[in-house]
């Protein structure tokens, strides 16, 4: 799975073969098809089971600080790395449209739903808690529902937007991505406090 992965971002699905898969895996073709029927079966195999594994924004509401302002960027790294873990994913959407049938564009839509929903009940949590001052609450202006949506909205498009720049300009230099990281946290937690 790992190997079909590499190989599906960095060519797309369409350009990569199932013997290659399974040459580069030291496995015969056969073996592979005993796995997965199909090279679609593959790649499903491999969305789910990386997405199923990333639970850290629902655990999110688990963790306790003394300081809201820690917690928000607790918070704040917690997405990055969830994106960050999930890029080659994204890589593979991107570069191979042809995947996008409705099954496959209902998982990544309930994906990307279930993301948006924790961060609106993180931010939720946060802003209704009796230890933050009500001047930042008043400054916040959310007065219900959509507000708490646009907010995690804004939040998600401006995280995707990061590592959309690094598809787009190649910009792989970990001392950039964590320049904008720490930026957009700032920036984040200066708005909330």
């Amino acid at each position: 799975m790992r190997v079909a992965e590499n190989l599906f971002a960095e060519r797309g699905y369409t350009s990569v073969s199932t013997r290659e898969i399974a040459q580069k895996a030291g496995i015969t073709e056969m073996t592979l098809f005993r796995k997965f029927h199909t090279k679609r079966e593959l790649f499903i195999r491999i969305l789910k089971e990386a997405w199923n594994g990333d639970s850290t924004l629902t655990a999110m509401s688990a963790l306790i600080y003394v300081d809201s302002k820690d917690e928000l960027k607790a918070f704040m790294k917690t997405i990055f790395e969830a994106f960050r873990a999930q890029r080659k994913i994204a890589k593979i959407l991107a570069i191979s449209p042809e995947l996008l049938d409705k099954e496959l564009f209902e998982l990544v839509q309930s994906r990307l739903i279930q993301a948006h929903q924790d961060t609106k009940d993180f931010l939720v949590q946060l802003l209704k808690r009796d230890t933050l001052p009500e001047e930042i609450k008043k400054r916040m202006k959310a007065k219900d529902e959509s507000d708490y949506n646009m907010m995690a909205l804004h939040i998600m498009a401006q995280i995707m937007g990061f590592f959309l720049l690094d598809e787009v300009f190649k910009i792989s230099s970990p001392d950039i991505w964590d320049r904008l990281e720490q930026d957009f946290t700032d920036r984040l937690v200066e708005l909330f406090f």
